[in-house]
């Protein structure tokens, strides 16, 4: 009995945290979403286009096969080519490409 309380406490524990759960099916280019608690998620979703960033009223993200991914702890409702991800990935552009020397 006492066994059996520990496995269902692990198993719940466990599927609080998201561990059981399985990615999410590539809506909106998420390739992964794991609810963490109700509102909030870890999602993983490819980085927007460079050439959609400036000025795209639809900024398109990069193929789901690329190796430029964004690694996101927010809000479950959160747009990876929304108005916040393109200034984020804007800013990022910007300070990585200028040159330091």
């Amino acid at each position: 009995m006492k066994s059996f309380k520990s496995l269902v406490a692990v198993a719940l524990l466990g599927g609080a945290l998201g561990l059981g759960a399985a990615p999410a099916a590539a809506q909106d280019g998420i390739l992964l979403k794991i609810e963490v608690v109700p509102g909030y998620a870890h999602l993983k979703f490819p980085a927007i286009e460079a050439n959609s960033i400036g000025g795209v009223a639809e900024p398109e993200l990069q193929s789901p096969n690329t190796t430029d991914v964004v690694d996101f702890y927010g809000p479950s409702d959160y747009d990876p080519t929304g108005e916040a991800e393109v200034r984020s990935q804007k800013v990022d552009r910007d300070l990585f490409d200028k040159d330091w020397s």
